[in-house]
């Protein structure tokens, strides 16, 4: 998960037959041989398990983890999960650092077009500039500037009767350029 955020965890609680959702269990999250992660005040009516630590009508249980629980970013840690006091499954989670990506572009473009008796011509073309930063944790740790330039150039005959013959052209260049930060 990623540093200061949450990760959710989804089981589903089934009777001994393997079949039948059970919708009445105790159903905890615990830092393994520590302390208990809360599972209070998480209530959602967009997911499956809608509050979580407790299972719904189909015996979805989601249980939520908040990286402030885990400590540290990169610090691997056991977690175990305990219906009725005892441990049913463990498993690992670790907290990532931040990453982003920051986007800034501009684009500047026009085009024209005209018909000069049978003949009709036209153009348009653009100049595009976007810089993108990736961040983590807050600090750029690479930058990419990329320029496109583009265009396109139309020329065509009208010669009355719903007949037109054209033909046109698109041409893109783009120029890349990359910097690894540290």
């Amino acid at each position: 998960m990623r540093d200061g955020g949450t990760a959710y965890r989804y089981y589903q609680v089934v009777a001994a037959d393997g079949k039948t959702p059970v919708v009445s269990s105790n159903i905890s999250l615990r830092i393994s041989g520590g302390s208990t992660v809360s599972q209070a005040g998480d209530v959602s009516d967009v997911w499956a398990g809608r509050t979580a630590g407790i299972p719904d009508a189909d015996g979805i249980v989601r249980l939520r983890i908040p990286a402030s629980a885990l400590g540290s970013w990169n610090t691997c840690v056991a977690l175990q999960l305990l219906e009725s006091g005892l441990v049913q499954t463990n498993f690992l989670a670790q907290v990532i650092p931040r990453s982003y990506d920051q986007v800034w572009k501009h684009r500047v473009g026009g085009g024209v077009s005209g018909k000069i008796g049978i003949f009709k011509v036209g153009g348009s073309g653009a100049y595009e500039t976007q810089v993108r930063q990736a961040m983590t944790s807050g600090a750029p740790t690479g930058e990419q500037i990329t320029r496109i330039r583009s265009g396109e150039v139309r020329a065509g005959l009208d010669v009355g009767g719903g007949l037109k013959i054209g033909a046109g052209g698109r041409w893109t260049w783009a120029l890349g350029l990359m910097r690894e930060q540290t």
